[in-house]
């Protein structure tokens, strides 16, 4: 089961790989909609999606990749 975290994963506080493997977890169990704060949004919220957003589309597309070619559908 997948736990909450125990503190903030945001950019500010959690490295951007860090954040997006926990989307992708939550991702992994069902999750398909996460809602963040930040602090200084202003400075947070485009760095977030600059770095995090991409590391976590990558992360769920090389997820797909594997489960397919595991899977035979990429042979």
């Amino acid at each position: 089961m997948l736990r909450p975290p125990q503190r903030a994963c945001g950019t500010s506080v959690a490295r951007p790989s860090h954040s997006a493997d926990r989307i992708r977890q939550y991702h992994e169990v069902g999750v398909d909609l996460i809602l963040a704060a930040f602090l200084h949004h202003e400075d947070e919220l485009p760095r977030f999606g600059e770095t995090v957003i991409p590391l976590a589309r990558r992360e769920r597309a090389k997820a797909r990749t594997e489960l397919w070619s595991s899977n035979g559908v990429l042979a």
